[in-house]
């Protein structure tokens, strides 16, 4: 059987593939070339499916409490007024539509319909619930059991939130043992403090670089726990004569006196003061975003936090939120005001909205502009943010406070120098600003009210109650008294741990009896402990090399391998050091728990300044902050287990204190004190590691076994006595990996392992579990072809997340706040640089120029800017010949004779980094260079064996879990071929390499030495064009990861041993690669490249896209008002019309079907349809297809020819391809299938004209064109033209002609655009070439703003075509199916 290679690039939305022999030729079967691509809809996370079935399960359960507060109430209330509950159940319908249980009439009243009592009594003596309220918490008269319930319904309804965890009696006032809101604060303060000093430990912000062994302990809180200074915070935050944040801020400062170094506590203040901060500005190097993000706990805080947690990740959400719980109890005082109880405070909001709307009305009457008050508050418009939207009434539009405020201050402020209204109009003026004017009862501010509050209300109530309603003092079986059971359900929340307590849900996990629950029963009902063991292994992620649980990312045997991991890296002057020395940095400085720097490790060892430390970034990320934490514990017998499982409870349940509290007391209670056991349970950790102990810790399962002494060793006793990584373990070189296989092999031996089975252990996400979907029916196809397995499979993995090419800070910024800090030494420079635009600094050669202050970086000269393009050149510290590193770190700017004589030399001569060192050193203390620039600059050793072999190795070996997934399971499944990584940054060199002359001679770089070229066409990968390149990046992954694979072998270091002086990577492609019987690469005679240059010409690759049935919400979850909609709210229920009760819109379909049937309106003729079946009814049509058309009364004598076309399920109309997307009324929508081809050599041209419109910036003057931006008119005009001509002619002119015509006729308005506005329109134009269904704007051209989506009536027998095939594709194309949709013998 002849040997094969398969080549796979997988990205979140795409699978590229390509198959060649052994000599990188493309196999072709059946005429056609293996090779293609298959595209796909990124899975989305769960996480708002998640939301809807979180907030569902919340209102559910609100639902239950007010049921069971029913059946408490509902004997008693049925002997004073048995219609109460049906009249409540009906409160939603018209007077006309509401039912009783016997067919009487209900009345207009919904609450009170006494002949001597009605609503409007009770309006008129309580306006609002608190009023009621107040009146039950003050008085023990007695009062009607309804008023009571209604009272207790909205107490119980609306609770608040538990996140203070204190009793009810610790806020009660008239509670000996309350302390009122101050214990809050503390308890909030205390959460503070320990989220300040987890950050400060994380990061070392308070390390002094000594060599202390201190306890992790000393990091300093935010606040001192000292009464004094507490009660200032409180009062800077709550009173009133702080006017404004900045007061608040100051006033605060000088309660803390921070140090002014101290960064990270003046952003912690600012946030408890509501002012902005930024992730970057709170974290500092702590975190690294791709984009910074403001953060501000003033307004909604809730529409950016989910963002912010995305960015930064949720285990170091814990100081954001605990800053938002001092934040929040200042809101909360501020709201109570003072007052004894809620009621009180809420009563007087209601006074002071009342009175403060007599003073606007008389203050706008006053003025005599009518109009005035007319828009004010009679307005109806819903552009109007007037009175009648704040408080809902009049107008169906509605706004915020924040909206009214800005409102009212745009309208009066007009008037405040008005003699006759000024004084009023000033005073509403400064309430507006000082948001306290017509306060409502009711704001989303309610959510910071802690239960506790509400419950004294309610205990107040049923004290006073149980005086004159005796069934309040009754028990029953339960033992408890009615206002017992009452309380309890008031205070009953179900532990997070127990999940939803349906057992039949397929998200539940509950482990329970069939009795019914109650909040008094649910302890007996429920097995809390089995649920919890049943929630722990739900939660914990699985180990992607062995599948099982993976470990706390602070458990002390993942910490130890992520230190170690880090520390074997760890070179001296380029050579590895010792084992003894990386063990006793570990002991001497590792297991003190704080951060290992650079200088620490230096003063272990004994090391100078001058010697090179490399192998690590400058400090190690990892530490043993848990080993240092639990030191004393340790040392006990038996002291290593308990820790390890004291961390894995907190790392699962550590915001349940209350729930460790009991285990550790039940578990541990009999070793540790209560001292020891509060200590424990106080480190802080939340997040989860990515390996399991069975791969780092369990040598009869994933070993190596010692040749010398037969004993096996597990994979974290040779990380401690070798100074290899995890990856050279997993290498040939050690016996880890052939025995981690047969652990696999083992573990699926006697059940069948699916791949379904496999990823949902596998710490994978939705999006990554769909692209390793595809790519395995991608590669099981192509076995099934080839008819055996491939001896190689190489595989690239893109990065997912994040905004490509995006540069967060512009060049121009950055350096310009750097220039600010150092105005006296920069001279001219600093003019030059104010007169630099964005787009000339993008040339790395004046950015360099400007970074070195000027300066020739060799010889300290001052560079003469007007020849920096003839007499300079950029010079790789690291020579590219050794290390491929084209990164600004290991770039400078030097003069051309000075680089001509360096060559390949390194390190630097002597008398270079004593001349400059001093110089270097300045621009490193200035932070024009970076830490590792310089480190490379003063280095005085040669790079080693070690440090070469671990840069190519680390182009050989994959790191990332996501590639691991992918690998290890085709490993599995075919155990004979060779899975090899490709780094994306090999590829993309090969391709940069591949250049063309002025006369178009392709040619290698290794050959073109001192000659002028520019990227060959071929390789310049453009993907606004098509989507080839996925295919394409597949074929040169097979061919750059053999060439790698050849000449580097599975152990980099080998090659070194014997070719380290004649290596030389831009001379990789240059010469012959070939080991044993393997030729990956054949110089002599071009015939390699050759062959992968006529490769790259081609575009006969097979494209194809999934089809899928949707799944999911039924419809949208925004109720709409009445008459709008187009799903009932409840269809079960006629009264809930739409035109009564409003209804869902974007009622979601599953998929099409084909259907012939009779047209009605024009007699006896056929019609054949692609109908959508909604989601809803997929049920209902599925259980008989036609009878589901046959009750619909548009259809006549149907017949379902195809019962299912799924969504994407690919279409050709007269040889144009499209993938049926979605419906629009009676029409179809598509997406484009068809691929355009045009001449490579527009490529690069395409690129540009993308960077160019990156750097315009909405609302900002376009920047100038320069040479660099490589666009002009005339090519955008033969561009333009020829765009015009593809979609003018087939496949693409049989639904785009009248795109084509449209051009033609815009063409003059084209021409006179500037260059930036023609790039828009050219851009708006490859959308359509793309595979979407999309409308284009072609308004700057003089055409309509939204054309170009491909739609067809769905009725496809009266389309005007002569053709029209549904093709089922095989995931590679490579298989087809097609059915004729017109044919008559389709029956």
């Amino acid at each position: 059987m002849d040997k094969y290679y398969i080549g796979l690039d997988i990205g979140t939305d795409s699978v590229g593939w390509a198959v060649t022999d052994e000599n990188y030729n493309l196999v072709r079967k059946n005429s056609k070339a293996l090779w293609g691509i298959r595209l796909f809809d990124e899975a989305q996370k769960a996480e708002e499916r998640r939301t809807f079935r979180t907030g569902r399960r919340r209102l559910e359960r609100r639902k239950q409490r007010m049921q069971w507060l029913k059946e408490a109430f509902a004997d008693e209330i049925a002997k004073v007024d048995p219609a109460f509950f049906q009249r409540l159940r009906e409160s939603s319908f018209e007077e006309a539509d509401k039912r009783s249980d016997d067919g009487s009439m209900l009345g207009k009243y919904i609450l009170f319909n006494d002949k001597n009592y009605t609503d409007k009594d009770l309006k008129d003596k309580f306006p609002t619930i608190y009023h009621l309220r107040k009146a039950l918490v003050e008085s023990d008269e007695p009062f009607d059991i309804r008023m009571v319930y209604l009272a207790i319904h909205h107490i119980m309804k609306y609770r608040g939130h538990f996140l203070y965890d204190m009793s009810i009696d610790d806020m009660d006032p008239d509670s000996g043992e309350s302390n009122g809101g101050a214990s809050a604060f503390e308890e909030c303060m205390v959460k503070l403090n320990d989220a300040v000093r987890a950050c400060r430990e994380e990061y070392d912000i308070s390390d002094d670089d000594s060599d202390s062994s201190a306890d992790v302990s000393e990091y300093s809180d935010f606040c001192p726990a000292d009464r004094m200074v507490y009660d200032k915070i409180k009062e800077a935050l709550t009173d009133k004569k702080y006017k404004g944040k900045k007061q608040k801020q100051a006033a605060i400062e000088e309660a803390l006196k921070p140090d002014k170094s101290d960064k990270l506590s003046t952003e912690v203040i600012k946030l408890i003061c509501g002012m902005n901060t930024s992730i970057k500005k709170l974290y500092g190097d702590g975190v690294e975003v791709e984009k910074d993000e403001t953060i501000c706990l003033e307004g909604n805080f809730e529409s950016t936090e989910q963002k912010i947690s995305e960015a930064i990740g949720s285990d170091k959400m814990a100081l954001i939120l605990a800053a938002k719980g001092i934040y929040d109890w200042a809101l909360m005082e501020t709201m109570i005001s003072g007052e004894k109880y809620i009621s009180d405070a809420m009563v007087k909001k209601y006074d002071k909205h009342c009175s403060d709307l007599a003073k606007l009305k008389s203050a706008v009457k006053a003025t005599g502009d009518h109009k005035l008050y007319y828009e004010i508050f009679r307005s109806k418009d819903p552009k109007c943010n007037n009175y009648g939207a704040y408080v809902g009434s009049g107008t169906e539009h509605r706004c915020a406070y924040e909206d009214f405020m800005k409102f009212l201050k745009n309208r009066l402020s007009p008037y405040q120098d008005d003699p006759n209204v000024s004084e009023q109009i000033r005073s509403i003026l400064s309430e507006v600003e000082e948001k306290t004017f017509l306060p409502k009862q009711t704001s989303k501010d309610n959510g910071v009210i802690p239960h506790q509050l509400n419950g004294v209300e309610l205990k107040k109530i049923l004290e006073h109650a149980s005086k004159y309603l005796p069934f309040l003092n009754e028990k029953d079986s339960s033992g408890l008294t009615k206002a017992e059971q009452i309380m309890q359900m008031f205070e009953f929340r179900v532990p997070y741990y127990v999940g939803p307590l349906n057992p039949k849900s397929s998200h539940a996990w509950v482990s329970r009896s069939d009795e019914k629950i109650y909040p008094w029963n649910f302890d007996r009902v429920v097995n809390l402990e089995e649920s919890n063991e049943r929630f722990i292994e739900r939660m914990t992620a699985k180990c992607s090399y062995t599948g099982d649980d993976v470990l706390p990312k602070s458990s002390l045997l993942y910490t130890k391998y992520m230190v170690l991991n880090e520390l074997n890296n760890l070179t001296v002057n380029g050579h590895a050091i010792s084992v003894a020395d990386k063990q006793k940095i570990y002991n001497e400085v590792c297991m003190s728990g704080k951060k290992t720097t650079q200088r620490k490790i230096r003063t272990c060892l004994g090391l100078s300044e001058d010697d090179m430390i490399g192998g690590i970034d400058q400090d190690l990320k990892a530490d043993l902050a848990p080993w240092a934490y639990y030191r004393h514990i340790l040392e006990r017998d038996g002291g290593y287990d308990m820790v390890e499982n004291i961390i894995r409870h907190i790392t699962i349940f550590g915001d349940d204190k209350k729930l460790l509290k009991r285990w550790i007391s039940k578990d541990y209670g009999n070793v540790l004190s209560d001292k020891d056991m509060a200590y424990a349970l106080n480190f802080k950790c939340n997040s989860w590691g990515r390996l399991s102990k069975s791969l780092l810790d369990d040598a009869e399962k994933v070993y190596h076994e010692d040749p010398q002494t037969g004993e096996c060793l597990s994979i974290i006793d040779m990380l401690w006595r070798t100074n290899d990584n995890l990856m050279e373990l997993l290498s040939n070189k050690y016996s880890f990996s052939t025995h981690l296989n047969e652990y696999l092999a083992k573990k699926a031996d006697g059940h069948a392992v699916t791949l379904q089975d496999y990823l949902t252990e596998s710490y994978a996400s939705p999006a990554l579990k769909r692209a390793i979907n595809q790519t395995m029916r991608i590669v099981s196809e192509i076995v099934k072809i080839m008819r055996h397995e491939p001896a190689k499979v190489f595989v690239e993995m893109a990065r997912g997340g994040g905004v490509k090419n995006e540069r967060t800070v512009s060049r121009k910024a950055a350096l310009m706040k750097l220039y600010d800090n150092c105005k006296n030494d920069c001279g001219k420079l600093y003019e030059q640089l104010e007169g630099c635009d964005d787009g000339s600094l993008r040339r790395d050669k004046l950015y360099l120029y400007f970074t070195q202050l000027g300066k020739c970086m060799y010889s300290g000269e001052p560079i003469d800017l007007s020849r920096l393009d003839s007499d300079y050149d950029i010079d790789h510290i690291y020579p590219q010949s050794k290390i491929k590193d084209d990164s600004l770190s290991n770039r400078v700017l030097v003069k051309r004779e000075l680089n001509a004589h360096k060559a390949d030399e390194y390190p630097l001569k002597w008398e270079v980094r004593e001349r400059m060192r001093g110089f270097w050193a300045m621009l490193r203390a200035k932070e024009l260079i970076s830490k590792e620039k310089y480190e490379r600059l003063t280095r005085s050793t040669p790079l080693g064996s070690d440090e070469l072999a671990a840069f190519v190795a680390r182009q050989l070996v994959e790191t990332r879990q996501s590639t691991k997934i992918i690998a290890n399971w085709l490993e599995q499944i075919y155990s004979d071929t060779d899975v090899i990584y490709v780094k994306a940054g090999n590829v993309s060199s090969f391709r940069q390499e591949q250049r063309i002359t002025d006369d178009g001679t392709q040619i290698q770089a290794c050959y073109c030495k001192n000659i002028e070229t520019k990227q060959d066409p071929l390789f310049v990968k453009c993907r606004d064009i098509n989507d080839f390149h996925h295919a394409r990046d597949a074929y040169l992954n097979i061919v750059v990861g053999n060439v790698y694979d050849t000449q580097f072998t599975k152990d980099p270091r080998n090659f070194f041993r014997s070719d380290r002086d004649s290596f030389n990577l831009n001379n990789l492609y240059k010469h012959n690669v070939s080991r044993g019987d393997t030729t990956a690469w054949i110089a002599d005679g071009n015939k390699s490249i050759e062959t992968v240059r006529n490769t790259m010409r081609k575009n006969n690759i097979l494209v194809t896209r999934m089809s899928f049935e949707v799944g999911g919400g039924l419809f949208d979850q925004q109720l709409l008002k009445r008459k709008n909609g187009q799903a009932m709210v409840k269809s079960s229920d006629e009264r809930m019309t739409i035109d009564k009760r409003g209804g869902y819109n974007k009622i979601a379909g599953t998929y099409f079907a084909l259907v012939e049937h009779v047209d009605g309106k024009k007699g006896k003729m056929k019609v054949r349809s692609l109908e959508m079946i909604l989601l809803m009814n997929k049920e209902r049509y599925e259980q008989d297809p036609e009878k589901y058309f046959r009750d619909d009364p548009n259809f006549v004598s149907p017949k379902v020819l195809i019962p299912k076309i799924r969504v994407n399920t690919l279409l050709e109309m007269d040889g144009f391809k499209m993938n049926i997307s979605g419906r629009s009324g009676s029409s179809l929508l598509y997406k484009n299938a068809n691929q355009l081809i045009i001449d490579p050599k527009w490529n690069q041209y395409v690129k540009d004209i993308t960077k160019y419109l990156g750097r315009c910036k909405p609302g900002l003057a376009d920047p100038e064109i320069t040479e660099f931006d490589g666009i002009s008119a005339e090519q955008n005009i033969e561009l333009y033209d020829l765009l015009t001509q593809k979609f003018g002619s087939n496949p693409f002119g049989v639904k785009f002609s009248g795109i084509s015509d449209k051009l033609k006729s815009g063409r003059d308005k084209f021409l006179h655009l500037s260059v930036p506005d023609q790039c828009r329109v050219m851009m708006q134009i490859f959308k359509l070439y793309g595979n979407y269904s999309i409308n284009i704007d072609l308004s700057l051209i003089g055409k309509e703003p939204n054309v170009g989506k491909v739609i067809t009536n769905k009725a496809i027998s009266k389309l005007k075509c002569h053709s029209l095939y549904l093709i089922n594709q095989s995931p590679t194309g490579f298989y087809e199916e097609r059915i004729d949709l017109l044919s008559e013998d389709l029956k």
